[in-house]
């Protein structure tokens, strides 16, 4: 079973870290068993890199002075043995400063620490803690300043994201991609919200003030806290009074149960698979949420409400 990080974090706190041995690293944790060589040029980009990964998912510990090997069992490296070191042989400013030189915009709350071994207090391990940073900051880049005559300019960045053990950088062509398309998004959305303003032009208004549809969707949409959020919304309405009668059977082929499980035209693409079970609301409607990015309501009337997360993080 993967080691959990409230665990982690009271071994780090206990000192304890031979207990720490056959355990696996994982997206949160990552082990060096020696001190990056902070006068090099190409250790301190690794550190960078290393950093910028979890500051780019969602955070993480370095822990330094924990040896490891390829597992037989797990995808992730095993840790074999621990190498406890000195206080001095770290200085954590050093490593602090020279994270906030090569890593823009600034990490928040990054901390460096040595932790004393349990049985052994003049000995321990560095730990850096990289925290879940706010959405609004990401990415974060490995910069590099080339210094000449006087003027500075940077040339080189790059760009790094913890995915399971690894924290390979991306490279030109996929780094081109992204940029790319969060540069081409608010055009992308703004030619899909004008379109569906046409469209809106075009279907019938009697049936609005009917079903009462703009409350449905704020119903929908206030359910998932997606009501403050950038959402694209799909509504749907019979043209005639309509009465689903089967709308709550739990029978394999029924309306509910399609709702759990819809069609789907290929893996990965757009569609209305949320992976929740269906919520019956009030006898009235049935629900069926995907956290906080996906909401599809469908009423006894014939009302379907589809509410999709649209901004820059999904």
């Amino acid at each position: 079973m993967e080691l959990g990080i409230k665990e982690l974090e009271s071994i780090i706190k206990d000192g304890d870290f031979n207990s720490l041995i056959g355990e696996a690293e994982s997206e949160y944790f990552d082990c060096k068993r020696d001190t990056y060589d902070l006068k090099n040029s190409v250790t301190k980009y690794e550190l960078a890199k290393d950093v910028s990964a979890f500051a780019n998912a969602g955070g993480g510990w370095i822990l330094i002075g924990i040896e490891t090997k390829k597992s037989a069992k797990s995808f992730y490296d095993e840790i074999i043995a621990i190498h406890p070191f000195k206080e001095s042989v770290c200085n954590p400013e050093q490593y602090i400063d020279i994270i906030s030189d090569w890593i823009y915009p600034k990490l928040r709350d990054i901390e460096a620490k040595w932790y004393p071994t349990k049985k052994s207090p003049s000995k321990g391990i560095f730990v850096m803690e990289v925290p879940n940073q706010p959405k609004i900051n990401k990415p974060f880049l490995i910069k590099r300043t080339i210094q000449d005559t006087g003027k500075t300019c940077e040339v080189l960045f790059g760009y790094s994201e913890r995915k399971q053990a690894s924290n390979d950088p991306k490279t030109v062509v996929e780094l081109h991609q992204i940029l790319r398309d969060g540069l081409n998004l608010d055009k992308r959305l703004q030619s899909i919200e004008t379109a569906l303003q046409e469209l809106s032009k075009l279907s019938p208004k009697i049936n609005d003030e009917f079903y009462e549809v703009e409350k449905r969707i704020d119903a929908a949409l206030s359910a998932v806290e997606m009501n403050e959020k950038r959402a694209m919304i799909l509504t749907c309405y019979p043209d005639i009074p309509t009465r689903l009668n089967t709308l709550f059977s739990s029978k394999p082929e029924s309306l509910k149960s399609i709702l759990e499980s819809p069609p789907k035209i290929r893996e990965r693409g757009f569609g209305l698979r949320v992976f929740d079970k269906t919520t019956i609301i009030g006898g009235m409607f049935c629900r069926v949420a995907g956290g906080k990015r996906k909401v599809i309501d469908l009423y006894k009337d014939g009302v379907l409400i589809a509410g999709l997360e649209a901004d820059v993080n999904f």
